[in-house]
């Protein structure tokens, strides 16, 4: 086990130098029956073997190198894993490449990661909102909506790169992909997807306004120029050609959307049912239990979001400091006339 461990660091060190600079041979642990080009294999983040992504959740099963205490990884939970065990490739922080390996991988996350205005995007949203760990998710969802528009482009248009796309004698092109993309319904004038639409405007300005300061700092003076002039051709033709059909599509949804109101019933049943489960506070005193703590926590949460009637992203995010901070000075007298009864209530006792 110790010379086999030997020699598939070795390899893995090939293979690693191979994919950062893009020239030699890969060496796989086994060698496939067919050619599978560089996309569709991984290394393994226990033996550092390389193998297929097909056949790469069967062999993490049962690696021997695999430490028995750990929980089996999902299929497409073990390629993230594995896909975090490359180091990045050079120019990528270390902190930017963890959230990145958390993606699918499949042919948009190759088109994100082989695509250098793409990364460059996506580490200026990791130092703007990479702090929070809830925000990572979104930052993948833009990654991959300019992936998508790669993908698209590549397969319908001349452009091979998102720089491509914002130079200005390729603004067409631009706009037939990004149509396309969000299927756009000629007989209608409407898109399947405006939303997308929508967003994808918003990242390609952000492209642009990236490439132009970076040409700046570079003193390559055509990049810029050529990202600008986007932008101005951008500002006179894209609300007419994408922007007021996708808006005119979602207003229309939502006028065709029903309204959906609970029943009293139903309300009343939620809370009588969450009113039994604050038994778990009284089990606690008697007995320690984390499943009992778990499930308290779940009750409270719920009566939380319940008593706030807002988006429960905003109560979920909320730290335990500010429930601590609340100010006990009492309120003023005017203010205090305007209160009801159960509004007194809930101010002196901080809820």
């Amino acid at each position: 086990m110790y010379l086999e461990h030997l020699r598939n660091r070795g390899n893995f060190a090939h293979n690693v130098e191979v994919i950062n600079s893009g020239a030699g041979d890969l060496v796989p642990r086994k060698q496939p029956k067919q050619h599978s080009p560089g996309e569709k294999i991984l290394h393994c983040t226990y033996c550092q073997g390389l193998f297929t992504k097909k056949f790469l959740w069967r062999h993490m099963s049962i690696c021997k190198f695999n430490s028995r205490d750990k929980p089996k990884p999902g299929k497409t939970r073990v390629q993230a894993l594995c896909a975090f065990a490359v180091p990045p490739p050079p120019g990528t922080k270390v902190e930017f490449w963890k959230p990145l390996s958390n993606m699918v991988q499949d042919d948009i996350y190759c088109a994100v990661k082989s695509d250098t205005c793409i990364m460059e995007y996506g580490e200026h949203l990791y130092n703007r909102l990479g702090y929070d760990v809830g925000q990572h998710e979104y930052i993948r969802q833009k990654l991959r909506e300019l992936g998508r528009l790669l993908v698209c482009s590549k397969r319908t248009t001349p452009m091979k790169t998102i720089q491509d796309h914002i130079k200005p004698a390729n603004f067409m092109h631009v706009f037939q992909s990004v149509k396309q993309l969000a299927g756009y319904n000629s007989e209608t004038n409407a898109y399947k997807c405006p939303s997308l639409a929508l967003k994808i405007d918003h990242s390609l300005t952000k492209v642009s306004l990236l490439v132009e300061s970076c040409a700046n700092v570079q003193n390559d003076y055509d990049a810029a120029k050529d990202a600008r002039t986007f932008r101005r051709v951008y500002e006179s033709r894209w609300n007419e050609l994408v922007s007021a059909a996708s808006l005119r599509t979602l207003q229309e949804s939502k006028w065709n959307t029903p309204l959906l109101l609970p029943f009293t019933k139903d309300v009343q049943t939620l809370h009588s049912y969450l009113d039994e489960q604050q038994d778990f506070y009284s089990k606690l005193f008697t007995e320690t239990s984390q499943q009992t703590w778990r499930q308290l926590a779940k009750v409270i949460l719920t009566q939380v979001i319940l008593f706030n009637r807002r988006r429960a992203g905003e109560v979920s995010k909320m730290p335990l400091s500010a429930y601590l901070a609340q100010n006990p000075s009492d309120l003023q007298k005017d203010v205090n006339v305007a209160l009801s009864d159960l509004e007194k209530k809930l101010n002196t006792s901080g809820g």
